[in-house]
C-alpha cells in the first residue's frame, strides 16, 4: 500500500494566491469568512484542544495578535476586491439569512448576476457588513468563554476596521 492519504482537506490556511490561478481555468470561487472575534475565539478553543497554544491570558493575547494579522491579510487577499468569478460569503449571513445567502450562492454558481439579492456587488453577499441590531447571536455564547476581554476585542476590531474598512465585516465591539 502507498502512503496514507488525508481524509479531509483544510482550506483555512490556504497559501495559493489569486494571481497563481491560471485564467484559462475560468473557475468560480466561493470564499467564506467569519467575523473576527467569534472566529478568533473559535480558533483559540481549537488550538487549546489540540495543545498547540498555552492556556493563559498572555498566550491568548499573543494568539489574538497573530489571528488578527492573519484575518487582515486574508481579507485583503480574498474579500476586499470583488472578482467576477468569486463570491465572498460571511459566515453570519450563512447562519442568520440562510435562504437569502444560499439563493445568492446558487445564482452565482449558475452565472445569473441579475438575481443577487439586494443588488449586492459582484463578489459580495448582500448581508455582509450589516451591523447586528441586537446582541450578535454568533458572539453571544462565544464571548462568555475563556479570556473574555471586551477592551482587547474592541482594540482588535478597531485595527481591522482601519486596515480593511467596515463595509463587509460584522463587528461586535465597535
Amino acid at each position: 500500500m502507498g502512503p496514507e492519504r488525508p481524509t479531509a482537506i483544510s482550506c483555512r490556511r490556504a497559501t495559493i494566491s489569486a494571481s497563481a490561478i491560471p485564467a484559462r481555468l475560468n473557475g468560480k470561487y466561493l470564499i467564506q469568512y467569519r467575523s473576527p472575534i467569534p472566529r478568533l475565539q473559535s480558533n483559540y478553543d481549537l488550538a487549546l484542544a489540540r495543545g498547540t497554544v498555552g492556556q493563559s491570558k498572555e498566550a491568548f493575547a499573543s494568539f489574538a495578535e497573530r489571528e488578527t494579522v492573519y484575518f487582515i491579510n486574508f481579507y485583503r487577499k480574498w474579500v476586499a476586491e470583488p472578482r467576477l468569478n468569486a463570491l465572498a460569503v460571511a459566515y453570519e449571513d450563512l447562519i442568520g439569512e440562510q435562504a437569502r445567502t444560499l439563493a445568492a450562492v446558487v445564482s452565482f454558481i449558475q452565472g445569473d448576476s441579475k438575481r443577487r439579492p439586494g443588488g449586492a456587488r459582484a463578489g459580495a453577499c448582500a448581508g455582509a457588513g450589516r451591523r447586528p441590531t441586537a446582541a450578535p447571536a454568533a458572539c453571544a455564547t462565544r464571548c462568555s468563554t475563556l479570556y473574555y476581554d471586551p477592551v482587547l476585542f474592541a482594540q482588535l476590531e478597531h485595527r481591522i476596521a482601519k486596515e480593511c474598512g467596515k463595509d463587509r465585516i460584522r463587528f461586535h465591539f465597535l
